[in-house]
């Protein structure tokens, strides 16, 4: 009934036409409705937050370590007997400079799990949860999503009811950004009522934010939007590629292991070899992969006042590579799967 009532909406016609934006926003209504019904949304969400629960759990026992007393073991003394010398564990002899040098470390790992657990750092835990457990958990979504369409004809059904292929990649694709807004505040909104309420028990204090730091926390937001839409782009690409759900899995998460294991080898390879015109290119080879260009941005636009990402700012050239290697990752993503749904799957 609703891809019926869709029917005289929409046109069929190449890429570059109009978008009528009512009809999507009608197909995007339906497949929020779908998302909302299937099970696989309520496991990702709860183990996202799982994932985040963790993160401060991590954090928490580093500050309860810190905070533990250190328990050296005596030396034997002459009147020790031998047996029991034998017996007893190796002892530690610590001289007052390593015991002031571990007393200010301990005290440095203290101001760090403090500052981290207030507001406003603590924003950087959902953050920093949605760039790494959320890009898998975004990359298995999208190809179960967007395949199990293959796999049950709902394209060749939309496509007979009159609805245009491209118009139902295009309400995905929104869809699939709308959903990731409103998660990515959620997210957000718990680190920062979790840096309202245990960084103060901790012996935190809390920050008011200027302007600037709503500004920077804006941009923080619709940072992370957009690099997690990218590797939804992405995720999209290889299932429209393979038609079907293990495709798509099997890229994004083939893509995902080169960039976080792979990657860092090349990486250090490269800055040890010799100086060159060739070595220097590449080396900007890892900038191309998509998570640097996103840490890079994100590196630009969240690290002053609050260095939510890091302390120092990445250079304008590296920002303007990083800006251009996202805008390709989209236009090649999006455009070829728009491409592919329109000379390829519209006689499926």
């Amino acid at each position: 009934m609703m891809q019926s009532r869709l029917a005289p909406l929409l046109t069929e016609g190449p890429l570059y036409i109009r978008i009528r934006w009512h009809a999507i926003t009608t197909v995007m209504k339906a497949q929020l409705l779908l998302v909302r019904r299937r099970v696989l949304s309520l496991v990702v969400l709860a183990l996202l937050g799982g994932g985040f629960l963790l993160a401060t759990g991590f954090h928490l026992v580093l500050y309860v370590f810190a905070t533990l007393p250190v328990s050296a073991q005596a030396c034997p003394t002459a009147s020790t007997s031998a047996q029991q010398v034998s017996q007893a564990p190796p002892c530690v002899s610590e001289t007052p400079q390593q015991q002031a040098e571990q007393k200010l470390l301990r005290q440095e790992v203290l101001r760090e799990q403090e500052t981290t657990l207030t507001f406003p750092m603590s924003l950087s835990l959902g953050g920093d949860t949605l760039l790494s457990l959320g890009v898998l958990l975004l990359c298995i979504f999208v190809a179960i999503f967007v395949g199990s369409d293959y796999q049950a004809g709902t394209q060749r059904l939309v496509f007979l009811r009159g609805v245009p292929l491209t118009r139902f990649v295009c309400a995905q694709c929104a869809m699939l950004l709308l959903i990731l807004v409103i998660v990515n505040a959620a997210l957000l909104m718990a680190g920062a009522l979790l840096g309202c309420v245990i960084g103060p028990l901790l012996g935190g204090k809390l920050s008011p934010l200027s302007l600037q730091g709503w500004g920077e926390l804006a941009l923080y937001w619709l940072g992370i939007c957009m690099s997690l839409w990218l590797y939804a782009l992405l995720s999209v690409l290889f299932t429209t590629l393979g038609r079907s759900i293990g495709a798509g899995i099997a890229g994004s998460i083939g893509y995902l292991f080169i960039q976080g294991m792979l990657l860092p080898p090349l990486t250090s390879m490269l800055s040890a070899l010799p100086d060159s015109g060739f070595t220097t290119l590449l080396r900007h080879l890892p900038a191309l992969f998509l998570g640097p260009a996103s840490h890079t941005l994100l590196e630009a636009l969240a690290s002053r006042p609050l260095p939510l990402v890091a302390s120092a700012t990445p250079s304008s050239a590296s920002t303007a590579l990083a800006g251009a290697v996202l805008l390709c990752y989209g236009l090649i993503s999006g455009g070829v799967s728009l491409w592919l749904v329109q000379k390829r799957d519209v006689a499926l």
